[in-house]
C-alpha cells in the first residue's frame, strides 16, 4: 500500500504542470480576446487565427488535465478502498472540482467554436475586417461620369 501512496506526489506534480499550462493558455486567450475587440477591423483573419490557436491549446490542456484527474481519482479511490478494507481505510471521490474543471473545458470549447466561426467569416469576407463583399458594380470607379451635371445659367448643359 505504501508503494501506491509514494506515486501520489509525482502524479500531483505532473497534474499541477498540466493545469498551469491550461491556466496560462486560458489567461492568454482572455487577453487576446480583449485585444481583438479593438483590432478586429484591421487584421481580422490573423487575430481570429491566433485566438483560435490559443483557445484550442487551452482546451487541449484542460482536456488532458481533466481526463487525468477524473480517471486518476476513480482509480485511486478504488485501490484505496480495496487495499484499505483490512485496516478500515476508505475514500470517496469529490465531484465539485471535477464539475468545475469540466465546465471550464466546455466553455473553452465554445470559445474555440466562436473563433473558428470568426476565422471562417474573415476568410469569406476578405483579409481585413468583416465588411460586405466587394461588388464592382457599386464602386466609385464604375461611375465614369459625375452623377449630377453642372447647370449653366441657360439650362442644362447638353
Amino acid at each position: 500500500m505504501q508503494e501506491e501512496f509514494d506515486k501520489i506526489p509525482k502524479l500531483l506534480i505532473a497534474l499541477a504542470v498540466i493545469y498551469f499550462f491550461a491556466l496560462g493558455f486560458t489567461g492568454l486567450s482572455l487577453i487576446a480576446s480583449a485585444a481583438a475587440l479593438g483590432l478586429m477591423h484591421t487584421r481580422a483573419r490573423m487575430i481570429a487565427m491566433a485566438n483560435l490557436a490559443v483557445a484550442a491549446l487551452a482546451s487541449l490542456a484542460l482536456l488532458i488535465g481533466n481526463l487525468v484527474t477524473t480517471i486518476g481519482t476513480k482509480t485511486a479511490v478504488k485501490k484505496i478502498n480495496d487495499l484499505g478494507d483490512d485496516i478500515g481505510l476508505s475514500a470517496s471521490a469529490g465531484v465539485k472540482f471535477m464539475a468545475m474543471s469540466w465546465v471550464a473545458f466546455g466553455l473553452m470549447v465554445i470559445s474555440v467554436g466562436y473563433w473558428g466561426y470568426q476565422f471562417r467569416l474573415s476568410k469569406r469576407y476578405g483579409h481585413g475586417g468583416f465588411n460586405e463583399k466587394y461588388d464592382p458594380r457599386h464602386s466609385a470607379e464604375s461611375y465614369s461620369q459625375p452623377r449630377y451635371r453642372p447647370q449653366s445659367e441657360y439650362g442644362p448643359a447638353y
